[in-house]
């Protein structure tokens, strides 16, 4: 495997920055619509006042939850790995993964790298694995090709 794992944690950490970023700044524009609302239109517009506030709920928990992953990628080990762990690097079949926070894809020097949680069955099936074991996940069998 072709990966620099920095790289990897690089990206994931600059992406939760950048999510975190536009969260913040959409919390903020939501709070001075709804405070607009409720200076300008008077109590008949209390619906729309409570819409607002919803969505409010809504982007803090998508915050709450983007400050979570921040936290769990500050406390990883960048090290080599032999075996599947937190922070491991894991190539398969189906593809290529970093043990990390649930975020999805993110491209690397032109590479796909799929970030799951270390919580997710794929991760949990495939923990304390190493190179060349074999592991089950939806009664498929798949071999771990590499591990860094």
């Amino acid at each position: 495997m072709n990966l620099n794992k920095q790289a990897i944690y690089n990206t994931c950490l600059h992406t939760i920055l950048e999510k975190e970023d536009t969260l913040k700044k959409l919390i903020a524009a939501t709070r001075e619509s709804n405070n607009d609302t409720k200076s300008s239109m008077g109590d008949k517009y209390e619906t729309s006042r409570e819409m607002l506030q919803q969505e409010i709920n809504m982007l803090e928990k998508q915050l709450a939850e983007v400050n979570n992953q921040y936290q769990v990628l500050k406390k990883m080990k960048i090290a080599e790995s032999e075996s599947v762990n937190l922070g491991a690097i894991v190539e398969l079949e189906l593809g290529t993964f970093f043990i990390s926070v649930g975020m999805g894809e993110i491209k690397v020097d032109n590479k796909s790298v799929m970030n799951i949680s270390i919580h997710s069955p794929l991760a949990k099936a495939m923990l304390g694995k190493k190179q060349g074991q074999s592991f089950m996940m939806n009664n498929k069998n798949y071999t771990i090709k590499s591990v860094i």
